[in-house]
């Protein structure tokens, strides 16, 4: 066993019965996001929902979704930062405080580009956001109003293709990937 700490970035852990990618070591703990989708769920089962703290995917990741993690085992989760920042900047949304989430397009974008700042060997052993075969959600609304981009897109949340590139969908529409990010709480050992 090792310190979630000492463990690198990119590094692939298994904790709470689910496998993890070790993203960023923070002061207080370590994000990790799920090595692959943990589930497939709408956004939202009505009105085409945006809004992550309105969500039910939010409901499932923070109540069915965490119990199991901590039935598990994973007793050391501690409260990450869910930034709700539309894609054209609107703050409406504002944030919300969890213990399992899911990854804004900005930290998707942010871990991306770490990718490339890793030594060339490093590169060549991991991606810290590796794709994988199922499109999944992000946390990312397109916009808190219709002036945006049309009353349509209001209702759209990012997602991830399988090719690592983000699209959009009607929260309510699809069925996709679920893959969460959470805090380890530092100085666990994993």
């Amino acid at each position: 066993m090792s310190l979630i700490q000492e463990i690198d970035e990119g590094t692939e852990i298994t904790y709470g019965g689910v496998s993890w990618i070790v993203l960023e070591h923070e002061e207080t703990g370590t994000l990790c996001l799920a090595a692959d989708v943990v589930d497939k769920k709408a956004f939202t089962e009505e009105d085409g929902e945006q809004n992550w703290m309105e969500s039910d995917i939010k409901s499932w990741l923070g109540e069915t979704f965490l119990k199991q993690l901590e039935d598990a085992g994973a007793t050391a989760l501690i409260e990450l930062k869910v930034d709700l920042t539309a894609v054209n900047g609107e703050t409406d949304f504002g944030s919300d405080t969890c213990k399992v989430g899911l990854m804004s397009e900005a930290q998707l974008l942010k871990y991306q580009e770490m990718e490339e700042s890793l030594s060339e060997e490093r590169q060549e052993e991991v991606k810290l956001v590796p794709n994988i075969s199922e499109k999944y959600w992000l946390c990312t609304p397109y916009s808190c109003n219709e002036f945006f981009a049309g009353a349509a897109f209001t209702h759209n949340v990012r997602v991830v293709n399988t090719n690592g590139t983000v699209a959009g969908s009607p929260g309510d529409a699809d069925m996709l990937g679920v893959r969460p990010i959470i805090k380890i709480k530092k100085g666990t050992d994993v």
